[in-house]
């Protein structure tokens, strides 16, 4: 008899963790449910999607009509815009094989550091929707049409998809950052 008692303690124990668990992963999922918007507010006359392709195709109408531009005065340097600070003085000033090596090895471990604690969602796809944008601008100087739509709809998506994980205010800011940096680089 003495062996049940400690037994029913032990499995109203195991049911209270396992309520207060189900309870943590309730709270949890109707927290990610709540940031998530159904409506990202995309109006037509608002869609990034649209301002590339247009902005990509009159880079290949100038390009057309423009005198032909050898391939080395097109090409920008191909680094991630989040690195402009330290880390890029180092690469760009001392090309010499031993610093390239320690600083390319030093931005990736900073990197690979910070995917690990779990950048938000919302953090990852402002920073792929910066990329792809940035990347379909230089494919289209480039001359490269096919990747500069490619990168174009890639920015799109991100773009859709990072509305559902900010407020709405940030962003419209943030579409219209994007948009008056395809202004700038017209």
């Amino acid at each position: 008899m003495d062996t049940e008692r400690p037994m029913s303690k032990m499995q109203s124990l195991l049911h209270a963790i396992a309520k207060l668990y189900s309870s943590v992963v309730a709270t949890v999922v109707h927290e990610r449910v709540m940031s998530y918007h159904a409506d990202t507010g995309a109006d037509d006359d608002d869609d990034i999607g649209a301002s590339l392709r247009d902005y990509i195709n009159n880079v290949k109408k100038n390009a057309t009509t423009a005198p032909s531009v050898s391939q080395s005065v097109v090409t920008e340097p191909v680094l991630p815009t989040a690195t402009h600070g330290k880390g890029n003085t180092a690469l760009l000033e001392n090309p010499s094989a031993g610093a390239l090596d320690s600083t390319l090895s030093d931005y990736f471990k900073k990197h690979t550091a910070s995917s690990r604690l779990g950048t938000p969602l919302g953090e990852k796809l402002k920073t792929s929707a910066w990329n792809h944008t940035h990347s379909a601008i230089r494919f289209a100087h480039q001359g490269d049409f096919a990747s500069a739509k490619l990168h174009a709809e890639l920015a799109n998506n991100a773009i859709h998809e990072l509305g559902h994980y900010m407020p709405e205010d940030d962003f419209i800011a943030f579409k219209r950052a994007v948009k008056a940096e395809l202004l700038d680089k017209a």
